[in-house]
């Protein structure tokens, strides 16, 4: 037991030292506590062999220690990491520093969100619809970088859009024929959001699509899932800007296109 408690200690003091020399562009979590947790020995036992003998009581301790440490790697970065080295670089003090297996560390990284961030946006634009065909304008393009995992690298994708259609309507049908889709020249366009209709006020929307990493998907949209990994490094995703049928008009005041993506 005593040298269960040592281990836990000199890892504190080694984590010390590597805070002191080298500059982290973020925290990796504050739940890293309950990856810990696994580490040593409950949850996820799979993650490591030769898993430490501590009580709930020490597991809990010991986490709440190296989490208050882990903090202490924030910066003033808003984001993070980044880019691909500031997480190798995290990779390389996790596993050859401190010793912590790669499993383990790359558990931590998902449960962290330590994912590089790729951005586009664009300004004001409009689409207007004179017929049945469809109209659309890009609104904004980003890439995934070519440094990322080869599976699934795509974990999260963020829209923030403000927008309005012409703002009436002639049929009382309630429908919405002012639009956003997402998509590549790989994979297929995917709806975003529809403007509410008939309204002349700018509104904002973030819409969220993240990848489920848990292995049986439990409560996820199964189509979402199955597009989000069709995407590789190095593609691109668009958004778009659509309306269809006569009078029909999106304006748009601007679009943010995020992307976080898994490196290792």
């Amino acid at each position: 037991m005593s040298s269960d408690v040592s281990t836990l200690q000199l890892t504190e003091y080694k984590l010390h030292s590597v805070m002191a020399d080298i500059d982290i562009s973020e925290s990796l979590s504050t739940r890293f506590s309950r990856l810990m947790q696994g580490w040593m020995g409950t949850g996820e036992p799979h993650l490591h062999s030769g898993a430490v003998n501590l009580s709930p009581e020490q597991i809990n301790r010991a986490s709440r220690r190296l989490q208050i440490i882990l903090d202490g790697l924030k910066t003033c970065c808003p984001f993070a990491p980044r880019d691909a080295d500031d997480v190798l670089q995290t990779e390389h003090i996790l596993h050859h520093l401190l010793g912590l297996p790669l499993p383990l560390v790359w558990a931590v990284f998902d449960e962290a969100e330590y994912w590089v961030r790729s951005v586009a946006h664009c300004g004001p634009l409009s689409v207007a619809a004179n017929s049945a065909a469809m109209e659309e304008s890009l609104c904004c393009t980003a890439r995934i970088p070519s440094s990322v995992k080869q599976y699934r690298p795509l974990r999260r994708i963020v829209f923030t859009i403000e927008s309005h259609d012409q703002g009436w309507r002639s049929s009382n049908d309630n429908g919405s024929w002012t639009w956003f889709e997402a998509g590549s020249y790989t994979v297929s366009e995917r709806v975003i959001m529809r403007n509410p209709p008939a309204s002349r006020d700018f509104e904002t929307h973030r819409i969220q699509w993240d990848l489920a990493l848990n292995e049986d998907g439990t409560g996820a949209d199964a189509e979402l899932q199955q597009w989000m990994s069709r995407f590789t490094g190095g593609e691109e995703l668009s958004v778009f800007a659509r309306a269809q049928y006569q009078g029909w008009s999106n304006h748009v005041r601007r679009v943010q296109l995020e992307l976080y993506c898994a490196c290792v």
